[in-house]
């Protein structure tokens, strides 16, 4: 039976993959969101033009039946605006949820990340003391295989 093997590397891309789509996910709805507000600019601002229409054109200068349906527009204007402002409330609810998902992910790439500094540190303190055994065996070695030229004349031969 195979052994379960934990692949750090892998839960990383994973988990890397999830952040990118959180992120795609908050920008989605932050656009969203930017939109339905740029819609209520632009009608507060239609609505404050025939406003101010309907001011000017109130000293006699367009029949009563215009003003009635400028009247009638602008009210309009105004509950638009009403059910706009509480999708926009959605949506920055939404936003918001979106938001803290996009977080959440990006402490867990970061929790993972820093387990692989970690994991990574901990190798290579390893790694180095394997190194410094090794070479701390090959030091008495390295003293026994010098040079003909370097050891004493008396220890086997000519004189």
């Amino acid at each position: 039976m195979r052994r379960f093997e934990f692949r750090l590397a892998a839960v990383l891309r994973h988990r890397g993959a999830l952040l990118d789509q959180r992120r795609r996910e908050f920008g989605v709805a932050q656009a969203e969101a930017t939109a339905v507000a740029e819609q209520i600019r632009a009608m507060r601002r239609s609505r404050d033009l025939h406003q101010e229409s309907i001011r000017a054109a109130s000293t006699g200068g367009i029949s009563r039946a215009d003003m009635v349906r400028m009247r009638n527009y602008v009210n309009t204007l105004w509950l638009r605006m009403i059910m706009a402002s509480r999708k926009l409330a959605e949506l920055a609810a939404r936003a918001e949820e979106r938001r803290r998902a996009m977080v959440k992910a990006h402490q867990d790439v970061r929790a993972l990340e820093i387990l692989e500094e970690k994991a990574r540190t901990a190798w290579q303190a390893e790694a180095d003391r394997e190194e410094r055994v090794f070479l701390d065996d090959l030091r008495p070695v390295s003293g026994l295989l010098a040079s003909p030229a370097s050891a004493p004349a008396s220890a086997g031969g000519e004189a």
